[in-house]
C-alpha cells in the first residue's frame, strides 16, 4: 500500500512496519525533527545556514549538518521527513530487509539521492552539495551500528558529528546499540520514540547513569502521543542530551 505522511508518500510491504495513526503520528514525527534541532534550523535565515555551512556554527551536532542516524527506520518515514526538513545526511538501519527496501523505495519516490556508502556522500560535487543523501541498511542495529558510525566519522562527512532518532520495538534498543550510541563522543543528542514505557525507562538508566559505557546523556524534554485511542497505549518521546 501506499500512504501520506508529512506531506510525502511511502511505500509499505506487508512486512514493513508502519505507524497505524498517520495523523497522530506526523505530530510525532514533527516534533521529533524539532528536538533533533532540524525543524528550527529549516526556518533560520540564509546567513545562519552559510556560516554552518562553513563550518564556523556552534559545533553541538545538534543541526541539520550531522549526520541523522535513523534506528530501527522500517519504511524509512523518519530518515525521509528528516531529509525533507533539512538533514544533509540520513544512515538508517533496521533488520526486516523488506522495510529497507522499501526505505530506499520511499526515498526515491521523495527526490532524495542514495548511496551505498559514506565515501559517495562525503565529498558532493559543488552542484549537488546542498543535496541530502540517504543510506539504507538492512541488519540488525547491534550488528552494524559501530561500524556505521566509523564509516561515516572515517569518511569525515558532515564532520563526524550525529543525531539520532531511535524507533525501537516493544523490547527496547538491544545493549549493543545503547553502548555504540554512548560510546561514541559525536552523538550528543537522542530522540527516543517508544511504544513502551518500561523499556523506555530502562534503556534511559542505562543512557544516562554514570558511569558505565562512555560518558551519559541526560533527559531534557518527554511527551506522550496518543496514537492509539481508547486503549492504554501510548507512543513516547523523550529527549536526551550531553
Amino acid at each position: 500500500i501506499t500512504d501520506a505522511l508529512c506531506g510525502l508518500r511511502f511505500r509499505v510491504s506487508p512486512s514493513s512496519f508502519f505507524q497505524v495513526n498517520s495523523g497522530a503520528a506526523a505530530l510525532l514525527y514533527r516534533l521529533a525533527l524539532d528536538w533533533a534541532g532540524l525543524e528550527k534550523k529549516k526556518e533560520e535565515g540564509e546567513e545562519e545556514r552559510k556560516t554552518e555551512e562553513s563550518g564556523n556554527g556552534d559545533g553541538d551536532g545538534n543541526d541539520a549538518s550531522s549526520v541523522f542516524l535513523d534506528v530501527c527506520c522500517g519504511t524509512g518515514t523518519i530518515g525521509i521527513c528528516a531529509a525533507a526538513a533539512g538533514a544533509r545526511r540520513v544512515v538508517g538501519v533496521d533488520v526486516v530487509e523488506a522495510a529497507v527496501r522499501d526505505a530506499e523505495a520511499n526515498a526515491r519516490a521523495n527526490g532524495l539521492s542514495l548511496s551505498s556508502s559514506p565515501s559517495s556522500s562525503s565529498t558532493p560535487s559543488s552542484s549537488s552539495s546542498k543535496a541530502p543523501s540517504c543510506r539504507f541498511v538492512a541488519a540488525k542495529a547491534e550488528d552494524v551500528m559501530t561500524s556505521l558510525m566509523k564509516e561515516e566519522e572515517a569518511s569525515g562527512a558532515n564532520s563526524a558529528r550525529f543525531v539520532a532518532v531511535v524507533d525501537p520495538p516493544r523490547a527496547g534498543l538491544h545493549p549493543k546499540v545503547r553502548n555504540a550510541l554512548r560510546g561514541c563522543a559525536a552523538v550528543s543528542r537522542i530522540v527516543y520514540v517508544s511504544c513502551n514505557p518500561d523499556t523506555l525507562a530502562s534503556d534511559c538508566i542505562h543512557l544516562c547513569s554514570r558511569g558505565g559505557f562512555g560518558r551519559g546523556f541526560r533527559p531534557v524534554r518527554a511527551v506522550a502521543a496518543d496514537l492509539f485511542p481508547m486503549t492504554n497505549h501510548c507512543e513516547a518521546v523523550v529527549l536526551l542530551e550531553r
